[in-house]
């Protein structure tokens, strides 16, 4: 839900695909093959306080999909949770829990992580 700018800035969570709210209440230019490649899986959605990831987690709701607004990204740090540069891909090797929204875990098969 982040905005590239705001990765640039900080960092990202590590398996974080960069998919900003602009676009998903625009033309969806960015959203749209996610969307179509991952209808079965629960969306677990970020920014950078939890606002922005909260209202794009309801509007994908009412649209059918299963979500869950993990919150802010300082709160991901804080939990000492993995994070990377944005010039460094997503890192999908092992499921970790949510600390802040337990018990949810990630997983390939399940989730994937929008920030």
């Amino acid at each position: 839900m982040r905005e590239p700018k705001e990765w640039a800035e900080t960092g990202v969570a590590a398996p974080a695909t960069l998919l900003p709210l602009s676009d998903l209440n625009g033309d969806r230019k960015q959203w749209k093959e996610f969307l179509e490649k991952n209808r079965d899986k629960e969306l677990i959605l970020y920014c950078r306080t939890g606002s922005r990831s909260g209202r794009a987690a309801k509007l994908l709701a009412e649209e059918g999909y299963r979500t869950l607004n993990a919150g802010g990204f300082s709160h991901w740090q804080a939990a000492g949770l993995p994070t990377r540069k944005i010039d460094a891909p997503p890192s999908h090797k092992s499921p970790w829990p949510m600390r802040l929204i337990s018990p949810v875990r990630w997983t390939p098969s399940v989730g994937q992580w929008i920030g």
